[in-house]
This record gives C-alpha cells, sequence and structure tokens, in this order.
C-alpha cells in the first residue's frame, strides 16, 4: 500500500513548489517598464521591490494591469492547486486508512491461519491417537481369532474322535449280526446236509445202476476218443513245430506273413488276412491276392465285428458270405496280449480231402485262438526286442557321450567314426551281428580316455614320451571296461586293438597284418580319417582329400590298404 502512493514533490516539481505557502512572483521576472509602473502606483514594498531588481526605468499602466493580472491569475491558479494538494492529500489518507485497514483484517487472518493450524495438529493428533487404537484393536482381533481357530480345531478333534467311537460301536454291532447270521447259517447248513445225505444215498443207488449201462457206452467212446486223440496229436504235433518255427523266425521281416500261412494250414484253409487293430489295414493275406473292392471291404466288415467285439467269429452258411466271392465258409478270432489288440486274423475256404466244403469247427476255433495268443507273444516278442535294441544303442550312446565329454574338440568324433566304420563294414560284406558289433565298437573306442588325466588329454603342445605311454594305455584300459559288460564282452578285443598298426608298429601288443581283426583295422581307419579332418587343441584340420592322401600314403605300414581304397570310395560317394 505504502508503494502506491504517490509521491508529489518528485513527479511534478514545478505544480509542487507552486503549492507551497511561501511561493511568491519574484519582481526579478518582470520586464523593466512593468517594474518602474509597478513602483510608480503600487505599495511602496512593491515599489521598493522593484526598484531592488531593476533600475529607475517606468512602468507603464498598461502593463502594470498586465502584471496585476497576471498575479491574480497566478493568485488563482496556486489556489487551485492548494485545492488539489488538499484533495490529493485527502485521498492519500483514505488510503492510509484502508491500508491500515487491510493491517488489521491481515493480523486477523494471520490469528484464523494459526487457529487452523491448531486445529490440524489437534485434528491429527486425534488420527494418531485413533490409528494407535485401531492397531490395538486389529491386533486384539487378530487374537481372538486365532483363539476361536484353536478352539475349532479342539472342537473338530474331538468331533473325529466321536466319530471314530461311533464308527467302532457300528463295527462291534456288525460284527455281532455277522456272528448270529453265521450261526444261523451253520444251522441251516446242517439241516441242508443232512437233506443231501439222504438225496446223495438214494443217489448212489440210481448211479450203480446206472454205471453198469454207462459202462458199455464208454467202451464204445474211450475207441472214438482214441482216434480223436491220434488225430489231435498229430495236430498238437504240427501246431507245434509250426509254433517252434514261427518263434525260431522271431526277427522275420514279415513275420505276420508267417503267423498267417500257420493258421491256414493248420486249418485247412485256402487263404486268409491278417489285419490291423482296427479291422481294415492288411498286414499279411494268403490267396487274397486279386479281390474286387466290394469283396475286400465285406471281408473287411467281418473282421471289424471282431475287432470290436474281440470274440472269435465262424460262418459256415455260404448264403451269409458276400456274393460271387467264391468263399464258402470263414472263421476269424482278435490276436490279443494283456486285453490289448494287435490285430484280426481271418481264415477262409476250409475243405476236406476230397475238395468239399468242410464246416470250421470248435476245434478249430480253439486252435486258432491258441495259435492267436502264440501269435501275440511272438509280435509282443518282436517289438520288446526292438525296444531292448534301442535301449542297448542308447547305452553305447550314453557311455560315447561320457567320453567326449571331457573334451571339447572330440565331440561327435565317437559317432563319427561309428557312421563312417559302418559305411566301410557295410561295404565290405559285413551284416547282421557282426555289423552291429563294428558299430558298437566303434562308439565305444574311447572309451579307455576316461582313465586318462585332463592334463594329458587335453595338452595343447606335443606330449613328452612318458605321456604318451599314459596315452597309449586308454586301449587296455577301454577293454577291461567294455568287458565287464556282458553284452560287450564280444566287442571287448576290437576296442583293445583299434590302435594296432599293419607293420606291427602299433599298440598295445605291436599285432602284426592279418593278426589284427578287419573290425578293429576298419576303426583304426576311420578313426584317423576323423581326427584328421576335425580340429585339435594342437592343430588345425584337414580336408577330406588331404586326409585321404595321407591315409594312402600309410598304407601298408599303418593302415589296411583294403579298408583305406574302400573307405575312399565311400567317401567320394557321399560327396
Amino acid at each position: 500500500m505504502n508503494a502506491s502512493r504517490p509521491d508529489l514533490t518528485s513527479d511534478q516539481p514545478a505544480a509542487a513548489a507552486a503549492l507551497e505557502p511561501s511561493a511568491a512572483l519574484e519582481p526579478s521576472a518582470l520586464e523593466p517598464s512593468a517594474l518602474a509602473a509597478f513602483r510608480d502606483a503600487g505599495p511602496p514594498g512593491v515599489a521598493s521591490a522593484a526598484e531592488a531588481g531593476e533600475s529607475t526605468s517606468a512602468l507603464p499602466i498598461a502593463a502594470l494591469s498586465s502584471l496585476v493580472e497576471a498575479q491574480r491569475l497566478l493568485s488563482a491558479w496556486g489556489e487551485e492547486q492548494a485545492q488539489e494538494q488538499a484533495g490529493l492529500r485527502s485521498q492519500v489518507e483514505g488510503l492510509q486508512a484502508q491500508l491500515d485497514h487491510m493491517h488489521a483484517k491481515l493480523g486477523l487472518a494471520y490469528e484464523d491461519i494459526a487457529g487452523l493450524q491448531r486445529e490440524r495438529d489437534e485434528d491429527q493428533r486425534q488420527r494418531d491417537s485413533a490409528a494407535q487404537e485401531r492397531d490395538q484393536a486389529l491386533q486384539e482381533f487378530h487374537a481372538a481369532r486365532e483363539r476361536e481357530q484353536a478352539a475349532r480345531q479342539e472342537v473338530a478333534q474331538a468331533a473325529a474322535a466321536h466319530q471314530q467311537a461311533v464308527q467302532a460301536h457300528q463295527q462291534e454291532v456288525e460284527a455281532h449280526q455277522q456272528t448270529q447270521q453265521a450261526h444261523q447259517q451253520a444251522v441251516a447248513e446242517r439241516e441242508a446236509e443232512r437233506a443231501a445225505r439222504a438225496e446223495e444215498q438214494a443217489k448212489r443207488q440210481a448211479e450203480q445202476q446206472a454205471r453198469q449201462a454207462e459202462q458199455q457206452a464208454r467202451e464204445a467212446e474211450r475207441e472214438r476218443e482214441r482216434a480223436q486223440l491220434e488225430d489231435m496229436a498229430e495236430r498238437n504235433k504240427k501246431l507245434r513245430e509250426r509254433l517252434l518255427d514261427m518263434y525260431s523266425q522271431l526277427h522275420a521281416k514279415d513275420l505276420p506273413s508267417l503267423i498267417l500261412q500257420v493258421c491256414v494250414n493248420l486249418t485247412g484253409s485256402e487263404c486268409g488276412l491278417f489285419v490291423e487293430s482296427e479291422g481294415d489295414g492288411v498286414l499279411a493275406h494268403e490267396g487274397f491276392e486279386e479281390l474286387p473292392e466290394f469283396i475286400r471291404e465285406a471281408l473287411f466288415g467281418w473282421t471289424r465285428r471282431v475287432a470290436d467285439e474281440q470274440e472269435p467269429v465262424r460262418e459256415n452258411d455260404s448264403s451269409k458270405l458276400p456274393d460271387h466271392s467264391k468263399l464258402v465258409n470263414l472263421a476269424a478270432l482278435p490276436v490279443s496280449l494283456h486285453s490289448e489288440l494287435k490285430g484280426v486274423i481271418l481264415v477262409a475256404n476250409k475243405r476236406a480231402k476230397d475238395g468239399e466244403p468242410q464246416d470250421y469247427s470248435d476245434d478249430d476255433t480253439e486252435l486258432l485262438v491258441a495259435i492267436g495268443r502264440h501269435a501275440s507273444l511272438a509280435l509282443e516278442n518282436r517289438q520288446l526286442h526292438a525296444e531292448l535294441g534301442e535301449a542297448f544303442l542308447s547305452t553305447v550312446a550314453v557311455l560315447a557321450d561320457a567320453i567326449e565329454a571331457k573334451d571339447a574338440y572330440t565331440r561327435g568324433h565317437c559317432e563319427g567314426v561309428s557312421q563312417l566304420a559302418v559305411d566301410v563294414a557295410t561295404r565290405l560284406g559285413f551284416e547282421g551281428d557282426e555289423l552291429k558289433q563294428i558299430r558298437y565298437a566303434a562308439l565305444l573306442h574311447d572309451v579307455g580316455k576316461i582313465g586318462v588325466p585332463d592334463g594329458i588329454l587335453l595338452k595343447p603342445g606335443r606330449l613328452l614320451p612318458e605321456e604318451f605311454s599314459i596315452i597309449q594305455r586308454h586301449s587296455q584300459i577301454g577293454r577291461d571296461l567294455v568287458a565287464r559288460v556282458p553284452s560287450f564282452s564280444q566287442i571287448a578285443p576290437i576296442v583293445m586293438h583299434h590302435h594296432e598298426r599293419i607293420d606291427g608298429t602299433g599298440y598295445p601288443n605291436g599285432l602284426l597284418g592279418d593278426s589284427i581283426s578287419l573290425a578293429s583295422r576298419i576303426i583304426c581307419v576311420a578313426d584317423a580319417f576323423d581326427a584328421m579332418t576335425t580340429p585339435r587343441p594342437y592343430r588345425e584340420p584337414v580336408s577330406e582329400a588331404e586326409a585321404v592322401e595321407e591315409l594312402r600314403r600309410c598304407s601298408g605300414t599303418h593302415f589296411d590298404p583294403l579298408v583305406v581304397e574302400t573307405m575312399a570310395q565311400v567317401l567320394a560317394e557321399r560327396t
């Protein structure tokens, strides 16, 4: 407010001087003629003043009048300025009063703010107190709820104990009732036993009379059964021979065809089908080489029925068989093991020795069921044998991985050597179990490196003589490890001699020429080729062409020439 008050003396200097009471017209400001006139006509004071300011010039009357008029105007202007100054002072005083009033209101406002601050502090204190009370109440609530839960657990335990007591009482009541029932049943059984004894005595008498009549019938039946037994013995002999033949050919590629042939031959049928468990996928067929589609679908209808019902069926009424199918009868049975359906066998057109149709009998059904059981076992055994072979191969692969885990540079080396050795051995005529032995021996040829210290095995530079002698022991260590596994006993010598050389300078036994097994010579060449074409910590790999050239250079001294050339052919075909 004070900053906005007007400053009259600084902003308007001329007006301020005019408003001062002591302000008067200076005689020196008048012209000399006016001063003279003023001196002659005016009062003595004026004349004196005029004389003091000017020389003795005379003032004309007109100039004096002008001077008087000017003085009057000046006086009027001074009064106006005084009035204006009074008005301004009145405004300043009013503004000052407003400022004082505002200062008073500001003081009241400060007091109100202080009161509000005190109220807020009091409210905050009350809130803190309420929060403390709430926390305390919450703690008491949790404690009460825990006590309530404990009480509920006690009530539940008491209820469980009561329930157990009730159950025990019910068991006692039931045991008592069972005892009474057993007693009543025993009494009834004794009565029934007395009645049965009387009835049995009557029956015995009747049986004794009937035995004499039956004895004669038995003699005739025995003769008939003797003939049937001889026929059945012959059929069982054939069945046994067929089943033994089927089991001996367990690893045959077409085992379903072998099973179907046994069923067709032993039942005297002309044709047959062996389909999958769904009832329509043909696994083997006999005499159904060229069938019209509608007949094939009709037969599949029978096999699907057997697959759904899993019960044997037979049909000897040719009118119920497909038209124009040339079928006179048929029988079908499910091949299942442990309630798992393996397939369905259907045989058809059973004929007697004279070529006439002959019905399928219960004996034929039982025979087919027996063959089906053996067939399912044979199929299961073949599958298990295949799974066992896969498990065996997985074990070998795990051992190979254990070898390569010690040396990152040789990772994949055993698998590469194995694949190359198998390809070469196949080209040289190996097959079956001998080919598997080469594959497993190649996978395990470096298993003895497990017993070699890492500092020597992973050394980046040239090995010292004593270090190389330690490395050479890995073939014997590998032989000892492999020989401990009965399934690997035949490949142990192959693993031991895969570092022997044709000229007898190899290790560990220094064998010469053909005294080294061909399997070991194959793995030796495959091992050398893979080692040259893969990186090692002490050298960079070479190309396949350079590796083959090196093998040929050492052919006849280090390596078998036949194996080297065969490998060169295998590699050439790969590219």
